[in-house]
C-alpha cells in the first residue's frame, strides 16, 4: 500500500492509500496501478509528468515538488534517492 510505501521513504502520502503493483519511471510508458518515480535530471524533470502518469494509469506518483491534480502521491526531497530506498525496502519484504 502506498502508506506503507510513504512510511519505509520517510516521505510525506497526499491522497487515497491505493496499492501499486510495480514501479515506473517513464510517464510515456507507465502501466495501470504503477507507481510513477518522477526522476528529476539536469536536463528534464520527472516531475513536471506526475499528472500525465496518473491519466495514463498509474496508482500513485512519488515526486519531490508540486502534486498538481494527483489523486496519491508521496512527496520526498530526492526522488532517486528514494528510489534506492524503495528497492532496499523490496527486497526486505521478498527475504533474499
Amino acid at each position: 500500500m502506498l502508506s506503507e510505501i510513504a512510511k519505509a521513504l520517510d516521505g510525506q502520502m497526499l491522497g487515497k492509500d491505493v496499492l501499486c503493483e510495480s514501479v515506473g519511471i517513464d510517464s510515456r510508458n507507465i502501466l495501470k496501478n504503477q507507481l510513477f518515480v518522477a526522476i528529476k535530471g539536469d536536463r528534464f524533470d520527472g516531475n513536471l509528468y506526475a499528472e500525465e502518469a496518473i491519466k495514463q494509469g498509474a496508482a500513485a506518483v512519488l515526486i519531490s515538488s508540486g502534486n498538481g491534480k494527483v489523486s496519491s502521491a508521496i512527496i520526498v526531497k530526492d526522488t532517486r534517492l528514494a528510489l534506492g530506498k524503495l528497492a532496499k525496502y523490496w527486497l526486505s519484504l521478498i527475504h533474499i
